[in-house]
């Protein structure tokens, strides 16, 4: 094993980018508030809930959560502050999904939802606009919930994960390990994750391909359209090597420490693209 396929690769290299990253998602939230132009007010509530989002993505990534993820098996540790004050791992699963798929994943849809109010297919009614986003926000809160009801036996299930990840790092026999699914039950938490994506993906994609409709017809530049999709790339592209590491039982402890750290610059990704 190399330094790069340790728990001290993504926990410093992410502590380090947290110094960076929260100023400058501090100064991307001034910016939409104080300096947003005029003719963007109307925006302005839905961009700063993006960048709240993605902004906290950031910080729980590199900072409250750091974690270190042992793909395929769906098991880690994770080693940053929530972990040093003792917070329950389990907790911290919870906030994981809560605030970062439910936050970042329905902020998202949100924001391409409501981009251009002059779309034949825009949602008009008041009721209608908040129904759909409560039903997103219900979904994104329990879509995980039967997994937390149904935890595997913590030292069996690694014992049983040995058979799809043989040759772990030393941190694998640690007893602070969390196992969220054992190798039997992993088509569920698969099935459950691959559903809700499903559906954000299906909205995304419809509410961009009008949005790139709708900036061509009106000859505007395409830098608007890169704003909106650096940010959705800058997550997506970890998320499917995870996917696919999962699916097809890929174990490169490094490319995965690597994805982790990847996802902690969606917020300043963010950030940028509004410059």
């Amino acid at each position: 094993f190399t330094w790069f396929d340790g728990w001290e690769y993504p926990a410093y290299v992410s502590h380090s980018i947290s110094l960076v990253l929260i100023p400058l998602n501090i100064f991307g939230g001034y910016c939409i508030l104080f300096q947003i132009p005029k003719k963007m007010e109307a925006s302005k509530w839905v961009m700063i809930n993006v960048h709240f989002w993605s902004s906290f993505l950031d910080l729980l990534v590199s900072f409250l959560l750091t974690p270190y993820i042992f793909f395929p098996a769906m098991c880690g540790i994770t080693n940053g502050l929530l972990s040093w004050l003792h917070v329950p791992i389990i907790v911290q699963v919870f906030l994981a999904q809560w605030k970062c798929i439910l936050g970042v994943g329905v902020s998202l849809v949100i924001i391409f939802e409501s981009r251009h109010n002059v779309d034949r297919f825009v949602i008009t009614r008041k009721s209608s606009r908040i129904l759909f986003y409560a039903l997103n926000c219900v979904y994104g809160i329990f879509f995980m919930t039967p997994t937390y009801f149904s935890l595997p036996d913590q030292e069996k299930a690694k014992l049983e994960l040995l058979k799809i990840v043989p040759c772990p790092t030393p941190v694998y026999f640690e007893p602070n390990v969390f196992v969220l699914m054992d190798h039997q039950g992993r088509w569920f938490i698969q099935l459950q994750c691959t559903t809700f994506f499903c559906v954000l993906i299906a909205q995304g994609a419809f509410s961009v391909s009008r949005t790139v409709y709708f900036l061509t017809a009106y000859n505007s530049k395409m830098s608007e359209m890169i704003q909106v999709a650096i940010p959705v790339f800058i997550v997506i592209l970890p998320i499917l090597y995870c996917g696919c590491a999962i699916e097809w039982y890929w174990y490169y402890q490094s490319f995965s420490n690597t994805a982790i750290i990847c996802v902690s610059f969606h917020g300043m990704s963010s950030t940028i693209a509004i410059f």
